[in-house]
This record gives C-alpha cells, structure tokens and sequence, in this order.
C-alpha cells in the first residue's frame, strides 16, 4: 500500500490535473526509474524480476519457471529491434508490451496459415464463390464434400487445420485468391 501511495504522490506532484498515468508519459512525469513502476508488482508476485511479474500478470506465462524460460526470446525480440540491452531497457514495461504484441502477432499469421490451405476442385466447376463443405481424410489427402455428400475439393492433409474432431470446425472452399479451403470456426 504504502509503495502505491508513494508512486500516486510522485505522479501528482508533476503531472497535469486532468493527467492520467500511461506507459509512455510514466517516468518522465514520476522522475522514477522504471523499478519505481515495478516495485509493487515484484512483491504481488514474489520475484526479484520485473519481466517474470509482467509475463504472469499478464498471463504470458502460467509459472515463474515457464516466464523465466521466455525472457530469451524477448531479449532475441529486443536484438531483432535494435533495441540495447541496457538495463533500463530490460524491465522498461513499454518493451514488455510491444513484445507481447509481437509475439501475438506472429500468432495470429501463424493461425491464418494453419486456417488456410490450398486445393483444387474436383466435382464443381467453381461458379459459386463459396461452398460450405465437410472434410473426409482418407490417408494424406482431404476430400471435401458439400453437406449433400458431393465431392467439391481435394487437398492434402495438413494436421493442424483437419483436427481429430472436424464436426467442431466450419471449413468452407473459396474461390476468390485459388482454390482455398478455408476454416472458418
């Protein structure tokens, strides 16, 4: 309580009345150094470091042994960006944020890809722009059939799209970029 008041009182005496507190105006306005922000922080998680506080309140990581283990790829993010690694650097909470970010991101395209496969038709001709269809594995191919039961698409296998229970997904064939077989849900 007291380290909160502390940092509360820092931020009124320099900020703006209508000011509110943000990542990027923080330490200019406190005149703190960023342990200053983390502080609070480091005692609700009970570690010594700021980036394990900010992977788990942040719910990057579930265990201070799993957050320890991503701490070389947000210094692998921070090389890849230029950034120095000087100490300020390592526990500035901007850094941490912009990394999260990053590391979303390239989950997001990872799942665009994984969503996506390309295939060709079979028994339409592709007039339609669309069609709703249910995948049958047979080895490393996929057919796809409309709800009907008639062949639409073929493509091969990719694991990651076809799961071991299709009927939870929605895949559609799309014809607007190829042939793309698509999972939609």
């Amino acid at each position: 309580m007291a380290v909160g008041a502390a940092v509360a009182q820092h931020w009124s005496a320099n900020a703006g009345e209508l000011e509110s507190p943000s990542l990027e105006t923080w330490r200019d306005t406190t005149g703190l150094p960023w342990v200053g922000f983390w502080f609070r922080e480091l005692l609700r998680w009970g570690t010594l470091d700021p980036f394990i506080a900010f992977a788990l309140a942040q719910g990057v990581a579930k265990t201070r042994e799993e957050a320890g283990g991503l701490r070389e790829e947000f210094e692998a993010w921070l090389e890849a960006n230029g950034i120095a690694k000087a100490a300020e650097a390592l526990i500035d909470p901007q850094n941490f944020r912009a990394w999260q970010q990053a590391r979303e991101q390239l989950k997001q395209n990872a799942e665009v890809v994984v969503r996506n496969v390309l295939g060709q038709y079979t028994g339409v001709d592709g007039r339609r722009q669309s069609y709703d269809v249910l995948p049958i594995v047979t080895g490393e191919v996929v057919d796809w059939i409309d709800p009907a039961g008639y062949a639409v698409a073929r493509s091969a296998r990719a694991d990651a799209m076809v799961t071991e229970k299709p009927a939870y997904h929605d895949f559609s064939v799309n014809a607007a970029f190829g042939v793309q077989i698509l999972r939609t849900f």
